[in-house]
């Protein structure tokens, strides 16, 4: 006669089994045709930043927040640790799953917030490819994370665009809406 603990267990056993042998997700590595396109429009229709990665150079309008749409091309290289750590963020937020127009969908929505940010992320690995527009002007409830993980996945490619030497001889990007 089989006792109800022993099924109990027999059927844990079963369970611990078949986690430690179900197959993990396995994540791409950056490919060597890892690259992307990233643009930063703050207050409206001047980006402050266009970077390609394909080509090194990074158009740069630091007054762009004021209204002043004058440019100064700019050749950065990123390192490979740079590229890595991008690469690794946004396959942590699953940017290549991300729609082509990201909207926020108005149940997650619970106010506003000023200065709004205009952004175009598009980004390549092997044959993954993903582009994603995005204005960047909702708060969100705490338990809706795709907009906060977008939003500090453009940061931090704006952060690490702003710490290149080549840049900081320009300045800080002037504040403010006109």
């Amino acid at each position: 006669q089989i006792q109800l603990d022993e099924v109990v267990l027999d059927a844990l056993s079963l369970t611990n089994a078949s986690i430690l042998i179900a197959p993990t997700t396995r994540v791409e590595p950056r490919a060597k045709n890892f690259a992307f396109v990233f643009q930063d429009t703050p207050c409206g229709s001047i980006p402050l930043f266009v970077f390609d990665t394909n080509n090194n150079n990074l158009i740069y309008k630091p007054l762009a927040p004021l209204g002043d749409a004058s440019s100064k091309i700019i050749s950065i290289h990123l390192t490979d640790e740079e590229l890595e750590i991008i690469y690794q963020k946004a396959i942590g937020i699953s940017f290549f799953e991300y729609p082509s127009n990201f909207i926020i969908p108005n149940d997650q929505i619970t106010g506003g917030h000023f200065p709004v940010s205009s952004y175009k992320l598009s980004m390549m690995n092997g044959k993954m490819t993903n582009s994603v527009n995005w204005v960047d002007r909702d708060e969100t409830k705490p338990n809706y994370t795709k907009a906060s993980e977008l939003r500090e996945l453009m940061m931090l490619i704006q952060e690490i665009i702003l710490r290149q030497p080549e840049v900081q001889q320009y300045g800080e990007p002037k504040a403010g809406c006109a």
